[in-house]
């Protein structure tokens, strides 16, 4: 068998991918179907919409040539739907409830749709087998990861639902390679080019990698003091002007139109969110750890505390944290939708001002939620039974065991290759409402680094049984 693979091996390996890829395409076909759009997902489709018909980078939800730009939300999902609409729709025909609302005459354009998003699913999988080549060698662990990722639920429900998760995971994935790459060969120009490329387009995907940038900036610091090097900072100054050029474009355009220099305009609200959540009871703490533990949480939650404890936890009670912040938020906006846009710096403005200072009278409540919301954010489904309830949480622990490990063994590629990750979670944890939705993007390079530590794993087994079997030989 072992003669055949070596003499085969690199057809062996078109197949085995070729069948991963058609195995994915199968599973994920099951999402495809016609589905009412809710929520942040009908904004990127008005951005892509009113993009394609009338030209105009606008989320407004009305169909009319007068529509104005807007800058809520990040533009790049909504830029490549664009594209994908002038490819298959008529604008003469086409409107905009087509798209999030599956009536008969609308389903053939929300079918097409999907199939795009599952192509990017698949382009999602072979990358991670690429990336998987680079980083694992030449092994079971790339096969691995990419299975991982083709078949992870909360990637396949993406294909259905248009949030920008599911776009976001590819250019961290390319990203996170890159910064492996630039750190452990010897030839980093091009890979710190592609670095900040991949930044430019996770930043205009989702914001908060804005400030990823400092992060990236003290690491190669650390990395250049380490080696007594300018190199790393040249690798720094590359992928941080090449990155922050492009989106400096985007940010550009905000500040020309609406005096907002910056990607997206919907950071306050966040933070609001965030913020009503420091205003909890020490009661209401101690039973957010079972409310955001799904599964077997709710029967514990109602066996172990009063109802008065973890109502306010619910995301749908008008009363609750999260959703009477976002209804006054809604009233706090003017009732003319079209100048909307027009007042959303100084919403944003005022939103952040409050919530910062909310935050300040209740600091030590809010650097005691970042646990709670990191323990949210961490149940990452790998398989779609619900009873695997506590498997979810082994994409994050074998994050920081990566990072232990990598630390440890000053393995400087694995310790860049995770940063991005690892920044994700920290920031959505300190500043955010981290819903598990969130973790999506980060599934390639935790099911890479999973992969990884079950290599060496396997590795160390097999060293031991040598071990063994020499010292019986000796004896």
């Amino acid at each position: 068998m072992q003669k055949f693979w070596h003499k085969h091996q690199s057809w062996a390996r078109v197949v085995i991918v070729l069948l991963i890829l058609l195995s994915v395409m199968i599973n994920a076909m099951e999402e495809i179907q016609p589905r009412l759009v809710k929520d942040d997902a009908r904004h990127n489709l008005a951005m892509a919409y009113n993009n394609f018909k009338y030209g105009v980078v606008s989320d407004l939800r009305i169909d009319s040539p007068e529509i104005t730009p807007t800058y809520r939300r990040e533009p790049f999902y909504s830029l490549i739907l664009t594209g994908v609409l002038q490819a298959i729709a008529d604008p003469q025909t086409t409107t905009q409830n087509c798209l999030v609302i599956p009536e008969t005459a609308c389903v053939p354009l929300q079918l097409k749709l999907q199939w795009f998003n599952l192509l990017w699913l698949l382009m999602l999988t072979f990358t991670t087998f690429l990336a998987g080549r680079v980083i694992l060698g030449d092994g079971f662990g790339s096969y691995l990861a990419s299975l991982l990722v083709g078949f992870a639920p909360d990637l396949t429900e993406a294909i259905n639902n248009f949030y920008t998760e599911l776009t976001a995971a590819l250019p961290l994935l390319i990203l996170a390679t890159f910064l492996y790459l630039c750190v452990t060969r010897r030839r980093w120009q091009l890979y710190a080019i592609g670095a900040g490329f991949a930044f430019a387009a996770l930043m205009l995907t989702k914001a908060i990698f804005v400030y990823f940038g400092v992060v990236l900036g003290l690491a190669f610091l650390a990395y250049a003091g380490q080696r007594h090097s300018w190199q790393p900072l040249k690798m720094a100054a590359t992928i941080l002007l090449v990155a922050y050029a492009i989106a400096g474009l985007w940010i550009t355009r905000n500040y020309v139109n609406f005096g907002a220099a910056k990607i997206a305009g919907r950071g306050g609200e966040v933070l609001a969110i965030r913020a009503e959540f420091s205003e909890m009871s020490w009661s209401e703490y101690r039973a957010s750890w079972l409310a955001f533990t799904p599964g077997y949480g709710e029967p514990l939650l109602k066996r172990f505390f009063n109802p008065e404890d973890y109502v306010r936890l619910d995301r749908g009670n008008p009363e609750g944290f999260y959703r009477s912040t976002k209804n006054r938020i809604e009233l706090m906006r003017p009732e003319d939708i079209t100048k909307r846009d027009n007042q959303q710096q100084e919403l944003d403005d005022k939103l952040k001002a409050e919530s910062i200072a909310k935050i300040k009278q209740n600091w030590f409540k809010h650097l005691a939620l970042t646990p709670t919301f990191a323990y949210r954010g961490s149940f990452i489904k790998m398989f779609a039974e619900n009873s695997l309830v506590p498997v979810r949480l082994v994409y994050l622990i074998s994050l920081f065991i990566g990072l232990y490990l990598a630390l440890k063994h000053n393995d400087i590629g694995i310790t860049f290759f995770v940063l991005p990750a690892f920044f994700s979670y920290g920031i959505h944890a300190f500043a955010s409402h981290y819903i598990p939705r969130f973790s999506a993007p980060l599934i390639p390079c935790l099911a890479i680094v999973l992969a990884l530590l079950m290599v060496r794993f396997s590795h160390f087994l097999q060293h031991q049984k040598r071990q063994k079997k020499l010292i019986k030989t000796q004896s």
